[in-house]
């Protein structure tokens, strides 16, 4: 027989990879394919043998030109039987219908039958001929049967299209011997099929997590239902794979039970991966619509994030309090309520080693480090003692950390790296959303503080004057409490003590030199204390405190500390001459002075920070638009740094241009997002190597549009709108989406199309170097009057002569 030839590259073949040809080049039954129009594709060694044809006699004729199909009622040739295969997609049994015309013109009859090939997506392909001789008696009945193993297992095949292959037989006690194994195997699981056998079989390779999914399958398998599952296998590496697996078991009428499996598996991970972090940021998403606080949206995030790391068993969110501690406040899989609130040393376990570093860990397992050690609070906690492994992430903001969130479980070496990259690539979305919620926290509390304090006396925001303040709040002290002197003491941090700030009531100016110690005095009690301090019999006080006391005749005293933000601003005190008992109606009415006056006190501080948290949340809106920027920069695979290029000349060419100041921020913006409507635009258009079909540059021309769509209704981002939306428009109209012509284009889009050309001609691009300056330049020259406004030419020309003197003089 003539050398097989391999298979055309022409070939319009569908699925049939390596282990594919494999089997149908080597099997002993006849095999044929087609294709969609029924042409003939491939003819095995058996069907040659039967035939007299060779496969490249046949290739792309007519299945007519080697087989004849009968009609069993008119005796006559029948292409119908062919059609109802490729257009309705069913399989034929051709009993006494099948006839062979051999290559010398003989007939022969044949039986056999004849079945789709389907695409993953149920798309038909063609159609797989088996056929035999037909023969009589014994050997017919053996043939049969082989017969109908062999249409089972190839139309098998040709349904699964996979990087490798498996067939098992199944013995009578239910165990697997391997039969054959084919494709991708050793590329995938790193071991070869004789390594697997040895170390046991398919056992050996599942992810120990993952073995309730391989027994489920097998039981299913077993029980004569098709099975398609998704597992993790360990490679020889040590590396854990996603895998797909479709298994088809082959049932034996006779012995009553599966006697064949046969499968494919395909390697998921990357597209797991994926799939798992596009849910866990969709499930972030959610969140922040639904939650507006802190702790509560710190709660969903973390729940959100858990599934996207299959490994974790549990997982916690713990943000800085102070310059050395972290604050457990969000938790997922824990019972405990201890571990809530748990305050830890950043030096302390690998939450705080990670936060340290500022980089992502993984700990393969924790009782092999013994720098790992627990807090002594949280290792007294069963469930914390019990984790074994994790994977923790800092929660970056810019160049400082905010916090942490780990996911643990109580196996060891549970955790990928590929888990460890994709917590980190979540953490810095986590820390994002975060940040931003926390700046607004932080605006609406002191926007809170400000409304309370104007509810509680117009006179104490009346004037960011601190004295001033501080003697209208001593005189509704005295109004409000009936008392006969106040005094207002402000906490020194540096010096742990209590100083004087204001008074009245009193009849010299002893109290005037007030410098208390926060351990020796009743108002350095009430602060350590934090709690109102009454006395009501001055008396019975040590002559040390009572001399100054007796001088003035008090006979009552009471402390209020002063606590905004959690942090001690001074003390408050009032003093009575006569005996007076405070009731509980006092004692709320003296709180609420006293916050009234923490806040006063706080306020010249507040309006400050609120003007610098202002600033600080501007900048976090800005770093999210360059962030989504450079997102879409990525995904398009610009050159980087194409993107703040373009929008830097943009903003030179405005500002020669004599645009308005106000509008540079909003040209800014729009120059990072010009490109924001490609989201819509799918990776098999965007990133197609080749060259797009018409249909494919109709949607690509639609992404100003979507553009549009997306970013109007954002009222901070409606004044950028310009040139996302208008970018491609043409000086001459021949741009699109809308046709715009001369200065119909808004100005900034006129300067951004001159801008952007210019950096994407003299940039390097993977499928083309970059022009030269010179010829760049001709080519902007060129277009001025078609594709740009020529006036902005004209600018743009006069920016690149200057820089080029500078650069010659430097």
């Amino acid at each position: 027989m003539a050398k097989r030839k391999t298979t055309p590259t022409h070939s319009p073949e569908k699925g049939i990879d390596a282990w594919f040809r494999a089997a149908f080049y080597c099997t002993g039954e006849a095999l044929l394919t087609t294709d969609g129009e029924g042409k003939i594709l491939h003819m095995n060694p058996e069907a040659e043998r039967l035939s007299g044809w060779r496969e490249e006699q046949v290739q792309g004729k007519p299945l007519a030109t080697v087989f004849k199909i009968i009609a069993e009622k008119t005796g006559q040739e029948d292409e119908n039987l062919l059609e109802q295969v490729l257009l309705k997609g069913e399989k034929v049994e051709l009993t006494n219908q099948l006839v062979l015309v051999k290559g010398d013109n003989g007939e022969i009859p044949l039986l056999g039958s004849c079945s789709p090939i389907r695409a993953e997506n149920g798309e038909i392909l063609g159609a797989v001929l088996v056929f035999r001789q037909q023969r009589h008696g014994r050997d017919a009945q053996h043939t049969d049967q082989a017969m109908r193993l062999s249409e089972e297992r190839y139309h098998i095949i040709s349904e699964m299209i996979s990087d490798y292959a498996y067939a098992f037989r199944v013995e009578e006690d239910g165990s697997l011997v391997r039969e054959w194994l084919a494709g991708g195997f050793e590329q995938i699981t790193g071991f070869t099929p004789e390594e697997s056998q040895a170390r046991g079989g398919w056992r050996a390779l599942i992810y120990p997590p993952d073995m309730p999914i391989a027994m489920r399958r097998l039981e299913t398998l077993l029980s004569g239902e098709s099975d398609v599952s998704e597992f993790r296998i360990i490679r020889k590496d040590g590396r854990i794979r996603w895998l797909r697996d479709h298994g088809k078991p082959i049932w034996d009428e006779r012995l009553g039970r599966v006697v064949r499996i046969y499968g494919a598996a395909q390697d998921i991970t990357e597209h797991k991966l994926r799939e798992l972090e596009l849910q866990a940021l969709a499930q972030v998403s959610q969140a922040v619509g639904k939650e507006t606080d802190f702790q509560s949206l710190a709660e969903r995030l973390i729940e959100a994030t858990l599934p996207a790391v299959p490994s974790a068993q549990k997982g916690s969110l713990a943000v800085l309090t102070d310059p050395t501690h972290l604050k457990v406040i969000a938790l997922v899989g824990y019972h405990d309520p201890t571990v809530r609130g748990l305050t830890y040393s950043i030096d302390w376990g690998y939450a705080g080693r990670c936060f340290r570093l500022k980089k992502p860990l993984l700990i393969a397992d924790i009782e092999q480090d013994m720098e790992l050690r627990q807090d002594g609070d949280m290792a007294t906690i069963p469930e914390v003692r019990a984790i074994r492994s994790a994977v923790v992430a800092p929660l970056r903001v810019h160049e400082s950390v905010m916090g942490v969130v780990s996911f643990e479980s109580n196996q060891p070496q549970a955790f990928t790296p590929e888990e460890l990259n994709l917590l980190n690539t979540l953490a810095n979305t986590l820390a994002l959303v975060l940040h931003n919620v926390q700046l607004h926290e932080e605006a609406n509390r002191r926007v809170c503080q400000l409304q309370a304090v104007q509810m509680v006396g117009k006179a104490l925001i009346a004037s960011l004057d601190v004295h001033l303040v501080f003697d209208v709040l001593i005189q509704q002290v005295l109004s409000q409490l009936n008392a006969d002197a106040v005094g207002l003491l402000l906490y020194n941090p540096y010096l742990q003590t209590l100083e004087y700030a204001a008074n009245s009531g009193f009849r010299s100016r002893h109290y005037e030199q007030t410098f208390l110690s926060l351990t020796t005095s009743l108002a350095g009690k009430a602060a350590m204390e934090r709690q109102i301090l009454t006395i009501t019999d001055l008396s019975q006080l040590s002559p040390g405190f009572a001399q100054t006391f007796r001088l003035e005749g008090f006979q009552t005293y009471g402390a209020a500390p002063l606590i905004a933000k959690g942090k001690l601003k001074g003390v408050l005190e009032v003093f009575y001459r006569y005996p007076f008992s405070a009731d509980a109606d006092w004692k709320r009415l003296f709180e609420l002075l006293a916050d009234q006056a923490a806040i006063a006190i706080d306020n010249a501080e507040m309006f400050e920070e609120l003007r610098r948290t202002n600033l600080r949340l501007s900048l976090a809106y800005e770093a999210t638009i360059e962030g989504w920027s450079k997102a879409l920069e990525l995904r398009d695979k610009e050159t980087e740094g194409h993107t703040l290029r373009v929008t830097e000349l943009t903003l030179k060419l405005a500002e020669r241009l004599g645009v308005d100041p106000a509008l540079l921020p909003h040209i800014r913006r729009g120059s990072l997002l010009h490109d924001i409507g490609k989201i819509a635009i799918p990776d098999a258009v965007l990133q197609k190597p080749g060259p797009l079909s018409e249909e494919e540059w109709a949607l690509m021309r639609k992404h100003p549009t979507f553009a549009y769509e997306m970013l109007s209704p954002i009222e901070y981002l409606q004044p950028a709108l310009n040139i996302p939306y208008c970018h491609h428009e043409r000086w001459d109209g021949s741009g699109y989406p809308r046709g715009l012509k001369g200065e119909e284009i808004p100005l900034e889009a006129r300067l951004f199309a001159v801008a952007d050309v210019w950096d994407a001609l003299t940039s390097n691009r993977p499928y083309r170097r970059a022009w030269s300056r010179a010829e760049a330049l001709a080519y902007i020259r060129q277009q001025a009057g078609r594709q740009f406004d020529p006036r902005v030419v004209q600018a743009f020309l006069a920016i690149v002569e200057e820089e080029a003197e500078q650069a010659g003089n430097s």
